[in-house]
């Protein structure tokens, strides 16, 4: 006989049943990257902040949202993020500079990932901002106007410092440095300078203007020694401070360094890397390429590209699935270790950038300006002037009141001299002299020029003496 609790236990078997098969069907289902957030608008609410609102995307990806990424930029310079993940679909910033112009842009984000942005929207504060303000009634979307002078600030003022500078070793020889614009242009930027220094305690200029890129390669330099480098931003009014300041050494290489992945399509990504610049008498004979699964568990791609090319592009990926890729030396039977791990995920939008070169030279620093770092000689060269130049301010501050007085008379008297000599030169061509002749005015101003250096002269010689006594 089946009794009542009998029937109960069942019952709770099957449930448990039940919900097994529905987690394991769930788990089968391949999630994938939420579509972009729509309908993003923005407007100033007050001259310092703005409110941001947008529609969820409507799909998913087979993942609940679980908030969304807010990034800012203004013109010029690139995006930053704002809020990594906020929960809501509105947001308010405050602390905005009355009259400037920011673009903002949302990604939506679940379990499997980030979704590619959306729409972008300008806010553009003003000092009769407000949320009843009619003004405010409307976004734009920055297509529409990033051609017009209200994206550029008219503050007659320097950019502030550059942020964010970082250094990637591209070869034993040569490394990228990056940077992020300012976020206070004051007029167009037009371009920045880049300075550095080794074992000396003075800043060098590397690139007097790079003109205006967010990136510049350095080559030349020398495997194992340690450079120093700080960034200026440029507009027509001058220089700002100084960046943060990056130390970076180059080494040799026994891996494929500096791998990258790009999404060039919904369903291939392009990989690129640089060889590594110790082999120890081997020779590459190619490349193997292998994706993680996790869990140090690998699966090999390609066994060997055969080829030295240091690029590859995968096809046949899933659209909207994460990849993370590692790259080893083939040396014959033997291969190297791996590469740093690389991740990409191509989604319905993915296309290959306008400069991206998929050939056999392509590398991280591809297309970037560069410039080679002074030779050996020219650092000695430097460190000697460097060396006169504190000789020279040590002995001035030794001087006493006096000498100090009498040197800077001394040199005022011959740079006066100088000028009075170019001036009568200037006159006698011109036939303004009261001179007989050019020739004989020139005569005149070299006599008292020589005058003058022979009592410079003769002061040298006293303030030796002088400075001897002291001694």
């Amino acid at each position: 006989m089946i009794t009542s609790n009998t029937l109960r236990l069942f019952a709770i078997v099957n449930l448990v049943f039940a919900s097994t098969l529905l987690s394991y069907a769930q788990a089968q289902t391949t999630s994938t990257a939420p579509d972009a957030p729509t309908g993003l608008s923005g407007v100033a609410i007050s001259p310092t902040s703005s409110k941001l609102s947008w529609t969820a995307p409507a799909n998913n990806g087979g993942a609940a949202i679980t908030g969304y990424k807010i990034e800012v930029k203004m013109i010029p310079g690139d995006y930053t993020v704002l809020v990594a993940n906020n929960a809501n679909t509105t947001y308010k910033q405050t602390g905005l500079t009355t009259g400037k112009t920011y673009i903002y842009r949302v990604s939506a984000i679940n379990s499997v990932g980030t979704s590619i942005p959306s729409n972008e929207v300008v806010v553009k504060p003003t000092k009769t901002s407000s949320p009843t303000s009619s003004t405010n009634s409307q976004s734009t979307t920055a297509t529409t106007v990033t051609t017009t002078q209200s994206l550029t600030s008219s503050n007659n003022v320097t950019p502030s410092q550059p942020t964010g500078l970082t250094g990637t070793m591209t070869s034993s020889t040569s490394i990228l440095l990056s940077w992020i614009s300012p976020s206070n242009t004051g007029v167009s930027i037009t371009g920045y300078k880049i300075e550095f220094k080794t074992d000396i305690d003075q800043w060098s200029v590397l690139v007097a203007n790079t003109g205006a890129v967010n990136s510049y390669s350095v080559t030349g330099l020398t495997t194992g020694t340690s450079y120093t480098y700080r960034v200026s931003a440029i507009n027509s009014v001058g220089a700002s401070n100084p960046s943060n300041t990056l130390s970076i050494a180059t080494k040799s290489t026994t891996t494929p360094t500096a791998l990258t992945a790009v999404a060039i399509s919904p369903t291939s990504i392009f990989l690129s890397w640089i060889a590594p610049s110790q082999n120890f008498g081997q020779v590459i004979t190619g490349y193997k390429i292998e994706k993680i699964l996790g869990n140090n568990n690998y699966d090999t791609v390609v066994s060997s590209t055969g080829s030295t090319s240091t690029v590859y592009t995968i096809t046949g990926l899933t659209t909207g699935k994460l990849y993370t890729f590692v790259v080893s030396a083939v040396y014959g039977a033997t291969s190297s270790g791996p590469s740093n791990p690389v991740s990409a995920t191509p989604t319905s939008a993915s296309k290959a950038p306008a400069n991206l070169s998929t050939g056999n030279s392509a590398s991280l620093s591809s297309g970037i300006p560069s410039v080679l770092m002074p030779s050996k000689n020219q650092m000695d060269t430097l460190k000697k002037k460097t060396l006169v130049t504190d000789k020279s301010t040590t002995v001035q501050n030794s001087e006493t009141p006096m000498e100090k007085a009498a040197r800077e008379a001394n040199a005022k008297a011959v740079a006066d001299a100088k000028a009075a000599l170019q001036k009568r030169l200037a006159s006698a061509k011109n036939g303004t002299s009261v001179a007989p002749t050019a020739g004989t005015e020139k005569q005149k101003a070299e006599q008292k020029l020589k005058a003058i250096q022979a009592e410079n002269d003769k002061l040298n010689q006293r303030l030796k003496a002088t400075q001897g006594n002291h001694g």
